[in-house]
């Protein structure tokens, strides 16, 4: 019986070995070739790839790092910001640090430079009419000389 179970783990193992030779590149596979097991060698490749524990939290303090100063330069435009931005978002969902899209456009929002602050000022406004103010009317002030009216009349409310 301890035979076979003996057998079935060189089996396994092969398998195993054979499964990392064809999947990852030549020169990695020299870098882990040299361990006795292949569990062993599925642990170097897991803390080559992911790292250990302190160095994924470096690289989500990082990453968090990186949100939060995160800004839109003057003459940039929403496109040339969103992949990077999307990078941000997608690499701390893979650390399990998600941001809820209400948390993403608000970031956005509080980033876009003062040129555009008129839009930035009607976007959240809308926001707004999506959370049951609709039928409200707003006004706000953008800069002494101009007002901006959002629905209704100005007699009904302002902020």
């Amino acid at each position: 019986m301890a035979c076979n179970q003996e057998i079935n783990v060189i089996y396994v193992s092969g398998k195993a070995r054979n499964l990392l030779y064809n999947t990852i590149s030549g020169e990695e596979y020299e870098k882990i070739s040299s361990c006795d097991t292949a569990k062993d060698m599925c642990d170097k490749v897991e803390v080559t790839y992911e790292g250990t524990s302190k160095s994924k939290e470096t690289r989500i303090n990082l990453l968090i790092n990186d949100y939060e100063l995160f800004e839109m330069k003057e003459g940039e435009s929403i496109k040339k910001i969103f992949a990077p931005f999307s990078k941000i978002i997608g690499d701390l969902k893979l650390f399990g640090r998600s941001c809820s899209r209400d948390k993403q456009f608000r970031k956005i929002l509080r980033i876009i430079p003062t040129a555009w602050e008129t839009k930035v000022i009607t976007l959240q406004a809308q926001d707004l009419d999506k959370s049951g103010t609709t039928g409200r009317s707003c006004y706000i002030r953008v800069n002494p000389s101009q007002e901006i009216r959002i629905g209704g009349n100005k007699k009904d409310s302002s902020i």
